[in-house]
């Protein structure tokens, strides 16, 4: 017996469901596509396999498989027919028209970020024109314009999409990096938001003159401080060599602080003061570390120093007194109490708000503006009925309107902007020297139109 791989049917209307794999002086044995099942048959008859095929639910097969071997004979004529008719069918090119052609072109600059002069490229050229010979290749400064127009159609559809939300949350990382500072904002395109926009910057120094001229309220990005904390801050433990053998146990919170603050899962501004009072709780009960008490005491005092303002933030409290999975159980006694004031406090002002709102829509009656009659407050209720609630899950929220609108208020920002970043990468070699030339707003509409999935 001889086994033959390369060997293949006799028959070619039956190659497509079945493969040869092995090969005897009068029979030939072959695998089943559809059934994966092994079948022999004669070298010089394919009954066996015909009858197989006729064995299976023909509208199954069609649905799974395309036609049966009999009806393609029947729609073609003869087998040789068949044949002759498929490569006819399969030689002649699909012919594209000149619109489709010009979009895949876009689809690809915008896709892998190309350069926009890749459309002048010869090789480029005759590549299209190899595979569609009518067709017209886009110049560079067409592509520009159909670039312009598709981006101008998204961004209308992304500003219609803000319009509809109360809080925006952004990141300026991105306008500032490789030295490229502008005092031009976002804002400039999202008036109807400019007061309730939060900015997620990094802590370089580059970013504190231009925040307190042009952007609105900013918070550092957490993440990034604990970067440094636990590499320009650790370094001061470095002079004590025995550490290394224990660094893992000190340095556990903040690596677990960084994943908390840099991934998507709690993407929520109330997260980021539970987060470091873990952290600082965890770093005070170490035990003494025989070796690592220098750094595990560095990276103590660096988190207290780095966020001392963030620590004490009121608004931050806040934020996480309305997140389901926190509420007060974090706080001390003395902090739970502020916290709850201030809760109250936003929660009747947001009642007074909405009961100046119905008044003015609805109309007062005449004897209620001679009484003056008060009214009745339900806030305090929500609250305490809130702090009891043992739900950790956002859903919690609807059962809460006043607590859920705090919530989208002071949650939307997020302490890091590491999300934002990955986003940004995108951008792929952005600042090197072929793109050098490549304007910020050419950079905008390609990074838009790709991270809005355009390209599909």
């Amino acid at each position: 017996m001889s086994v033959d791989t390369e060997q293949t049917l006799p028959w070619p209307s039956y190659r497509e469901y079945f493969s040869v794999l092995k090969t005897t002086a009068a029979n030939i044995t072959v695998l089943c596509s559809i059934c994966r099942k092994e079948y022999s048959t004669s070298k010089t008859s394919s009954s066996n396999l015909r009858k197989h095929l006729e064995e299976f639910d023909s509208k199954k097969r069609k649905a799974e498989h395309g036609p049966t071997v009999g009806e393609k004979r029947h729609a073609g004529g003869s087998s040789t027919q068949t044949r002759r008719h498929c490569l006819a069918a399969t030689s002649r090119p699909k012919a594209l028209s000149q619109s489709r052609i010009d979009r895949l072109i876009v689809n690809f600059v915008v896709a892998d970020m190309q350069c926009f002069s890749v459309v002048e490229n010869e090789q480029f050229r005759s590549l299209i024109n190899a595979m569609q010979p009518s067709a017209t290749v886009l110049n560079r400064k067409s592509l520009v314009n159909q670039i312009d127009i598709l981006y101008r159609e998204q961004k209308a559809s992304l500003i219609a999409t803000l319009e509809k939300v109360s809080t925006v949350c952004c990141t300026a990382d991105c306008w500032t990096a490789s030295n490229r500072v502008f005092g031009e904002t976002v804002q400039e395109d999202l008036d109807f938001v400019a007061n309730s926009i939060t900015d997620v910057l990094d802590s370089g120094s580059n970013n504190d003159s231009s925040q307190e001229i042009h952007l609105p309220r900013h918070r550092r990005c957490a993440a990034h401080t604990l970067n440094l904390v636990a590499s320009v801050d650790a370094e001061n433990a470095g002079n004590n060599v025995a550490y290394r053998e224990m660094a893992r146990t000190a340095m556990y919170a903040v690596a677990k602080a960084l994943d908390i603050l840099q991934g998507e899962q709690y993407m929520y501004m109330g997260v980021l003061q539970p987060t470091l009072h873990s952290l600082l709780r965890y770093q005070r009960s170490l035990p003494p570390l025989k070796y690592c008490t220098p750094l595990a005491s560095s990276l103590q005092e660096a988190v207290t120093k780095r966020f001392s303002q963030a620590l004490e933030d009121a608004d931050l409290a806040l934020a996480a007194a309305v997140h389901p999975k926190f509420k007060l159980s974090w706080m001390t006694e003395e902090r739970k109490a502020a916290t709850l004031r201030l809760l109250e406090e936003e929660c009747r002002t947001l009642e007074t708000f909405c009961n100046e709102n119905a008044a003015t829509s609805e109309g007062s009656d005449e004897d209620d503006l001679f009484f003056q009659l008060p009214p009745v407050s339900t806030s305090c209720s929500e609250v305490q009925q809130w702090v009891s609630d043992p739900g950790t899950d956002t859903s919690e929220l609807a059962k809460f309107p006043k607590i859920k609108k705090i919530f989208i208020q002071r949650n939307t920002g997020i302490p890091s902007s590491a999300p934002a970043e990955r986003l940004f990468s995108k951008g792929r070699d952005i600042f090197s020297i072929k793109r050098g030339k490549l304007s910020d707003a050419n950079f905008e509409k390609q990074l838009i139109l790709k991270c809005n999935e355009f390209c599909k």
